[in-house]
């Protein structure tokens, strides 16, 4: 039964013409308002007040209003454990825990695995962008952030996460059947 699931999901990616989730697709079911993005819990960490206080005015300006920030990186694990947060902006240079470290942590506990993290960085280092790719980072922005860029990435990144946890609900939904 969960081969089904796999096979269905498969199908839709290569022929949404041919299966029930790519109906769903027709039919607007997977499609996600802008208030219920907007409705996102937004996880901000950098060990600088002030580049969380940038980071966070910038996307409240784009209507996000529910956020949990940190400057303790040592105490990240713990808080996205208590809030699952629906993406995270990550800084990548933090004393006690950097980033890369707190995303291998997310990436090898199946509870995060699928919270979009979007870095932020100010390091040009090619060697530590593909470090943060290979440990699945979502995406990139550089510092100082720029608001034109940041909003189709979160938005972006929010969608993204949508249609996973839609796919997972019709995955779910076929192995009942």
């Amino acid at each position: 039964i969960a081969g089904h699931a796999s096979d269905e999901i498969v199908a839709a990616a290569i022929n949404p013409d041919a299966t029930q989730l790519g109906a769903d697709v027709r039919a607007g079911v997977l499609s996600t308002s802008a208030d219920e993005l907007r409705a996102s819990r937004v996880m901000i960490v950098d060990d600088e007040p002030i580049n969380v206080k940038v980071a966070k005015k910038f996307v409240e300006t784009l209507g996000y209003s529910n956020f949990v920030t940190l400057t303790d990186s040592s105490s990240v694990l713990d808080t996205l454990r208590q809030e699952m947060p629906d993406v995270l902006l990550l800084d990548l240079m933090m004393p006690n825990v950097s980033g890369l470290d707190i995303l291998r942590e997310m990436r090898s506990d199946s509870r995060f695995m699928r919270i979009p993290v979007i870095i932020l960085t100010a390091s040009c280092d090619r060697g530590t962008r593909l470090q943060a790719l290979e440990l699945g980072a979502t995406d990139f922005l550089a510092k100082p952030l720029d608001p034109e860029e940041l909003a189709p990435r979160l938005r972006n990144a929010l969608l993204i996460r949508s249609y996973e946890n839609h796919l997972v609900k019709h995955a779910e939904t076929l192995e009942e059947k």
